[in-house]
């Protein structure tokens, strides 16, 4: 009897030991899953509103956005994570040369007395595209900047958090006048277009390295035409790239799958 009674009193004990031990598991899972949260930035880029001044729909248009305007209005990016961002960088990627490529194409169709020439400037030392723009009884130096280095990045708990993007008047410039040509090309209204591809890049407190993709894409909301003019009104949109989410996701499982495996293979040390 008092064997049976050892053993249940084992039994007992052991089962505590071990409940005991997954509660403190468990209880160590959730204070590294609470810190990882803690310290996880998350960057998003805000839509931006554009609108374009009332413009001659027959030619290329070197300036078809007000200064003032665009100087008021420029993409912001702010952190909806609970941790910081640092080292935070991001890389604007645009096809500006096949857009001059098709202004120069295309610009007799709308008016025969004008060529649109160019000449690309880019060299690869730079982080900014540049272009000679010429045949319209002017010439113009265009420039882009394609990487912006923004530092830290705290969290966002008021407006006085968000950070603008230095964005390039040349980008929005590019994008009216590829509209332009659009509707009067083909005879309709155009209310989207492809915009830039934004890459984001940037580190938590522990140095884990995260980047995210952004697409962008012009979405027109009201277009206005006269006799021979037209003007533009509408939103720079934003959208995280869920392919590349996905792949990054496929990667993260397979290398769980490999370290598990390394981690239990067994037959390596026999």
């Amino acid at each position: 009897m008092e064997n049976t009674s050892d053993i249940i009193l084992s039994t007992l004990t052991a089962l505590g030991t071990m409940g005991s031990a997954i509660a403190a598991s468990y209880a160590v899972k959730q204070t590294i899953k609470q810190r990882k949260i803690a310290i996880t930035p998350q960057l998003v880029i805000n839509n931006f509103p554009v609108r374009s001044k009332e413009i001659y729909d027959n030619s290329y248009h070197s300036f078809p956005i007000s200064i003032e305007y665009f100087m008021q209005h420029k993409p912001e990016i702010i952190n909806v994570g609970s941790g910081v961002a640092l080292n935070t960088t991001i890389t604007v990627e645009f096809d500006f040369l096949s857009k001059m490529l098709y202004f120069a194409e295309n610009e007799f169709k709308l008016n025969g007395k004008y060529n649109f020439l160019f000449e690309d400037l880019s060299t690869p030392q730079e982080y900014k595209k540049k272009f000679l723009l010429n045949g319209m009884g002017t010439r113009l130096l265009k420039e882009a900047e394609t990487t912006f280095n923004l530092g830290y990045i705290p969290p966002q708990n008021n407006n006085d958090n968000k950070v603008s993007i230095n964005l390039s008047m040349f980008y929005i410039e590019t994008l009216v006048n590829e509209l332009l040509f659009l509707n009067k090309l083909n005879n309709k209204t155009i209310d989207v277009i492809d915009g830039p591809l934004f890459k984001l890049s940037y580190n938590d407190i522990d140095g884990n390295e995260y980047k995210t993709h952004y697409k962008s894409k012009l979405n027109i909301y009201d277009t206005r035409k006269s006799t021979n003019k037209i003007a533009f009104a509408g939103m720079l949109e934003f959208e995280a790239d869920k392919h590349r989410w996905t792949q990054r996701r496929l990667q993260r499982i397979r290398k769980s799958y490999a370290d598990f495996m390394e981690e239990h293979d067994y037959n390596k040390n026999k």
